[in-house]
């Protein structure tokens, strides 16, 4: 007895049973929780790494601005310290003692510190003098010619601090006391001032001076005033710079 094939065509359609969807939407739940939980992090972790950033900003800011404020009252101080402290140099009057022959100048220290490589280029020239009547003002005496100058390099290696801690003497050679009695002879003397304030990081203070005597016509006395030391050291420098060359 011979069977015959049974032969089915078509597609068998199978459907999942209530357990399987129940699980997979289970497991849908749960990646949709998980993902949520992730982003949540990730927002969090965010807002925490801006908050470091904005904390560390700050914190930077702040350290600039207090290195920037000390700093600044590091410089204020330091300043201060050193207008309060430094050595200041002044000349006094000068002081003809026409007995020698010499100009004596007193070097006053009114700082606290000692002044040191002090250094001083002097001019001194002695003049013929007449009479002057400016337009106006009392007769004066002005120079006309000078027979003797020359040129004087003192130097110190300090000077302490106080009145009169050092002193230039200045000689004469050609001064005639009958002549500057009576006004016929004037006597000028400049230079150049150096030091060290005391703070040898300073740079070096420089200045220049000029003193004159000037015959009162009324009183009959002498006295010393001041010049200008812009126009007279050129001057000076100019006589000297010619002599030198008249001497070779």
């Amino acid at each position: 007895m011979q069977h015959s094939a049974t032969k089915i065509h078509g597609a068998v359609e199978v459907y999942p049973s209530q357990d399987s969807k129940n699980l997979h939407t289970t497991e849908r739940q749960e990646d949709t929780t998980q993902k949520g939980k992730e982003y949540s992090l990730a927002i969090w972790s965010f807002r925490l790494a801006i908050s470091a950033l904005v904390v560390s900003t700050l914190y930077f800011g702040a350290t600039c601005l207090i290195f920037w404020q000390t700093k600044k009252s590091a410089d204020i101080s330091n300043l201060a310290l050193h207008v309060s402290e430094k050595a200041y140099i002044a000349l006094q009057t000068p002081v003809l003692d026409e007995d020698k022959g010499f100009v004596d100048i007193a070097i006053d220290n009114n700082g606290r510190l000692q002044a040191t490589d002090f250094e001083t280029i002097l001019h001194e020239r002695t003049c013929n003098a007449i009479v002057q009547i400016p337009p106006g003002l009392a007769p004066q005496r002005g120079m006309i010619s000078c027979p003797e100058y020359h040129r004087t390099r003192l130097t110190f290696p300090s000077i302490a601090p106080g009145p009169a801690k050092a002193r230039m003497v200045i000689p004469l050679p050609a001064f005639s006391k009958e002549n500057t009695d009576i006004g016929e002879e004037a006597i000028e003397i400049s230079g150049t001032v150096k030091y060290n304030d005391g703070f040898p990081d300073d740079p070096i203070e420089q200045w220049t001076f000029c003193f004159q005597t000037t015959y009162h016509l009324i009183t009959k006395a002498v006295y010393w005033g001041d010049c200008d030391a812009k126009i007279v050291i050129p001057q000076m420098e100019a006589l000297e710079s010619h002599q030198g060359e008249s001497q070779k």
